[in-house]
């Protein structure tokens, strides 16, 4: 009746849309989660965050094709597929010790015959090491008695069911059963089936595509920051190069080169350069894009100081809002934002009083995705309605582009929004999403720094 029968372990923002695109497919689906709020939420026949056609598959499938549950007792006798998509952790480090306890763990039950599946981003020859583990711990060895592939994901969010169905799968195997056994499983999936020689070029091509893309978006916050240095218009500079010249695809600056994959990967890829970096004694093009990139933090916070010292420096204290503390503009995810870091690096100065407003900020502190951390909820006033975001605020800070406030630019809103403020309005726009006030700002008395277009 059913083509795979599948467990996939760690319900987020990887796992959920696959497994659900995997019942879809024919397959019987299995989803674990040790995060009982999460677990709850979809009994419930809702979902834990949004994704395009998710809730739907969600009600369509849910106890038919797709089970969920957080304990793995009785479940993974019932599967020959378990797809591993729980998260990796860093700092400057990764830190996979999640998915080593889970290894363990898994490594307790019957896992002769099954094919396993990493999915997770990962530092390059953490596949090798899984493989040890469990060969150490079950006695079992991969290729005879159970089969190990690294496959990683690379969906975007906003779009992640669509591009589970249509992105080439990469799969990294040790051998030909491995590869053919994941081959037949992606396939009721969709998308093209690429092979790679081995779990370590699959880790690597995973690290590349998040290294390679916030590498092309520190180089346009290194051109605004030359730009807004120089007294020009950096949005000007990079248009102009890109038209019609096929050799240029700069894309435009930032404050929001952060989230769960971009801030991390260059560092994992980095662990792997580390050697090659001492013997030459700097570090790889990657690692200078993420510190460039994480460096805007810090030149939003001195631009701030900058123009508070100017225009306010007989205000205490200087109120703050800050607009957006999503990663990316329409996606329901707050984790290691750089709205977040700058609400952060503002709270260790006395003289400011932070606001926050995110159309997507979970009021009831429930979301994991969508949450303030515990430490930051006393720290700042949340803001739940525009016209208070913005009323007798000192300074407004946008860190991502949301829908909401665009259309705010679109309808000519903002200009009213603005008039809440106390003067002079100091607006601070890390996308040039307020064009409005861009150009009228020599006629109102606004304050206004675009990245990459200062004070003119």
């Amino acid at each position: 009746m059913f083509r795979h029968k599948v467990c996939v372990i760690g319900l987020g923002r990887i796992g959920l849309p696959h497994a659900l695109v995997s019942a879809d497919s024919g397959n019987l689906v299995y989803g674990i989660d040790k995060n009982s709020w999460v677990i709850k939420t979809l009994i419930d026949k809702k979902t834990p965050f949004n994704e395009p056609a998710m809730k739907e598959l969600l009600v369509k499938h849910l106890n038919t094709r797709f089970f969920v549950t957080a304990d793995m007792n009785d479940i993974i006798s019932k599967v020959d597929v378990i797809v591993i998509c729980i998260g990796t952790r860093a700092e400057k480090r990764s830190d996979t010790s999640d998915l080593f306890r889970l290894v363990s763990e898994l490594s307790k039950y019957d896992i002769k015959d099954k094919l396993i599946i990493l999915r997770p981003t990962l530092p390059i020859g953490t596949t090798d090491l899984v493989r040890k583990t469990i060969e150490k711990l079950t006695g079992l060895l991969e290729g005879k008695h159970y089969f190990l592939v690294h496959s990683p994901e690379r969906l975007v969010e906003g779009n992640a069911i669509e591009e589970e169905r249509k992105l080439p799968k990469i799969i990294g195997a040790y051998n030909d059963e491995g590869f053919l056994r994941a081959k037949m499983y992606f396939k009721t999936i969709g998308g093209p089936i690429v092979r790679v020689s081995e779990p370590r070029v699959s880790e690597f091509i995973k690290l590349v595509d998040n290294a390679w893309r916030q590498l092309t978006f520190a180089f346009a916050n290194d051109v605004a920051i030359l730009a807004e240095y120089l007294g020009l218009d950096a949005l000007e500079i990079i248009k102009a190069a890109n038209y019609k010249y096929p050799r240029n695809q700069i894309p435009l600056p930032s404050y929001g080169v952060s989230g769960y994959c971009l801030t991390k990967d260059p560092y994992f890829l980095e662990e792997s350069f580390e050697e090659i970096a001492k013997q030459r004694k700097f570090h790889s093009l990657w690692y200078y894009g993420r510190l460039t990139n994480d460096y805007m933090i810090t030149h939003v916070r001195t631009l701030i100081d900058n123009l508070v010292n100017k225009y306010k420096h007989n205000i205490k204290p200087i109120k703050v809002v800050v607009l957006g503390l999503s990663y990316k503009n329409d996606v329901d995810d707050f984790r290691l934002s750089h709205g977040i870091d700058i609400v952060r690096i503002l709270l260790q100065d006395a003289q400011f009083k932070i606001s926050v407003y995110d159309p997507y900020l979970d009021l009831k502190h429930e979301n994991p995705y969508t949450s303030l951390a515990t430490d930051l909820r006393d720290s700042v006033v949340i803001e739940s309605e525009l016209n208070n975001a913005f009323l007798n605020k000192d300074v407004a800070i946008l860190t991502v582009p949301h829908r909401e406030f665009r259309e705010l630019n679109k309808s000519g809103k903002i200009i009213q929004l603005i008039k809440l403020m106390r003067k002079p309005p100091i607006i601070i726009d890390g996308w040039n999403v307020f064009t409005k006030l861009y150009d009228c700002r020599n006629e109102t008395g606004i304050i206004y720094w675009g990245v990459g277009r200062g004070l003119r």
